[in-house]
Formats: structure tokens, sequence, C-alpha cells
């Protein structure tokens, strides 16, 4: 987990000097490459680190760390955005001093440490395509599924927001500052994101994984559509912003808790880690297909609206995977 932070860190830092776009671009690949691999590996670090239900909330708590870091990254905008972007992408560096206490103070899980040392040595190929034999093969596709539904679902909020607001701004004639008010939208909808992961902590245990991933599922659905097709204003848009995080980001939190549990410790971060960035291979085309889903649905908001209705896919696939409330994570 380290190295990976150490390489997001180290690429965010290089995407600061980038002198083209290719440049910035390349950087910005592989600072990807390295959250990927991140979550992956502090997921599954937390995941057998913790017994039963303090693992449910030591899941929620880390996923919790996705809307500060979110935050902080807003304020590193609002705060700094006047000196340029290289400014703050070069703050965004600073996760690199991370690396020296996981490295000193955050020790092997154990579980992990006795299954190591207890089955043969695999392949890396071996390893990844355990994942697709009998037994987990369902598993897997459910995770990339339920996963993909959810942040595809938030990708055309999350993207097409900054340009909305701007719209509705110089529609508006408003004087403020677009860059200023786009940071409050993703600070409210922390906020509300923070509050909707302590709900999970105990929604998860009282509900199970597959109700709560569908209730906040089918609450992202509601809100998005209420917000892209009712607000005609930026009042109107920072006022739903910490509901649209309570559900639409809150809901990362269901499948952070839902993922690691669905395989085997000897698999668990690829696993998982498989289900997380496919998902996230999937989103990443948002460059690209932005323009043409803007223009085949004809503004921002309704081209959000149509997107949200993704929802509804991981509404209806959960209920194909297994329930893992209250299971024991199988070695």
């Amino acid at each position: 987990m380290g190295l990976t932070i150490l390489i997001y860190a180290a690429f965010t830092l290089l995407s600061a000097f980038a002198k083209t776009w290719p440049q910035l671009a390349v950087a910005q690949a592989m600072a990807g490459f390295g959250i990927g691999g991140e979550w992956a590996a502090g997921a599954a670090l937390v995941a057998e680190s913790w017994p039963g239900r303090q693992r449910n909330r030591a899941m929620q708590i880390m996923q919790m760390a996705f809307a500060f870091g979110f935050l902080a990254a807003a304020l590193d905008n609002l705060l700094l955005g006047r000196f340029g972007w290289r400014v703050v992408l070069g703050v965004g560096a600073a996760p690199a001093l991370v690396t020296i206490l996981v490295r000193r103070f955050v020790p092997e899980p154990q579980r992990w440490v006795q299954v190591r040392e207890s089955v043969v040595a695999e392949s890396a190929m071996q390893t990844f395509t355990a994942i697709f034999a009998r037994g987990l093969r369902r598993k897997t596709i459910i995770g990339v599924i339920v996963s993909s539904a959810a942040m595809l679902g938030c990708w055309g909020g999350l993207t097409f927001l900054p340009s909305w607001i701007h719209q509705l701004s110089a529609a508006a004639a408003d004087q403020r500052n677009i860059g200023t008010t786009v940071s409050y939208a993703f600070i409210l909808m922390m906020f509300g994101a923070t509050l909707g992961y302590l709900t999970l902590i105990w929604m998860l245990d009282a509900f199970g994984r597959r109700m709560s991933y569908f209730i906040f599922s089918l609450g992202s659905l509601i809100v998005s559509l209420v917000l892209f097709m009712t607000v005609r204003d930026v009042g109107g848009v920072l006022w739903l912003m910490p509901v649209y995080g309570y559900f639409v980001i809150g809901a990362f939190g269901t499948f952070a808790a839902y993922l690691p549990e669905l395989f085997p410790t000897r698999v668990r971060a690829t696993g998982q880690g498989f289900c997380w960035n496919m998902a996230r291979a999937l989103t990443s085309v948002g460059p690209i297909a932005g323009n043409a889903v803007v223009s085949k649905f004809g503004s921002f908001p309704a081209a959000s609206a149509a997107v949200s209705l993704l929802f509804i896919v991981g509404m209806v696939s959960i209920w194909f995977g297994p329930e893992t409330k209250g299971v024991p994570l199988d070695n």
C-alpha cells in the first residue's frame, strides 16, 4: 500500500511540471494507477485486520477518508487556485509523507500472513485467474456490476456539475467566482457524504449489505433526478449538494464493505481491486464521451439525469449476489 501511495504522490507532483497536455495525461494516468492499487490494498488491509461487526465500522471510516480527501482537494483549490493549477497539483503530492507512517507503524494483517505461510506460492496470473474460477466467478461479475452502476451513475453529476454551475451563473449574470462556487458545491457534497458513511455504520448491520446498497442506490436515483430535472439556479444546486453527497457519494461505502467480503483472503485484494478498478476504467471514458452525451440529450442536466438511470442496474443486480452480513471472512 505504501508503494501505491508513493506512485500516486510522485506522479501528481510530476503533473504540476507538465509542459504539454500529453505529458499531463500520462502523469495523471499513472497517478490513477496508484490510486487504484492503494484502494485495493488498503481495503483488504482494513478488512483483514478488524473482526466481525467492527470490520464494517472500520471500512466506513476508511471510506470516510475519501470524503475528507475530496474535501481537502476542494479546500486546496479554494485557497490556492488563484496561484494556478500547478500549485494545486503540487500540494496534492503531500500524501507521499503517509508512506513513512505506513511502512513504520502499520503491520501486515495476521490473517494474511497465516494464509501466505500455509499455501503454495502462486504467480500473479494464477492469483488473478482464481477470481474467475468456479465459486468466485459470479461474485466477481456481481462485484463489477454493482461498483460500475454506482460509479457510472454519479459520473454524469460529478463530470458536468462545474460546467452546469458555470452555465447557470452566466444565465443569471451571477458575479460570484465560478471556481469558488464549484469548490463550495463539492465541500457541501462531501459533508453530506460523511453523514452517509456514518449512517452506514448502523445500516449495514441493521439491514444487511444488499438492502443498504439498494436503499442508497434508490436515494441516489431520486436525488439525481430531482437535482437535474427541477433545479434552475446555483442556489438550488448548493442547497441539494449535501443530500446528493449523502446518497451518491455515500453509496460508495456500501460496496466498500461488500467487496472485501466476497473474496477469500488469498485473493481478496485482487478480487476487490479488480471490481473497483473495472468500474473506474468504465468511468474513465467520461472526458471522451462527455460531449457526445450532452449533444445526445441537449443539456448538462438532461445528460446527467439520463446517466443517473444506471443506478437502476445496480438496484437489480445486487440481489443476484450473496448476502455477506454476519458471514466470517473466508481464509
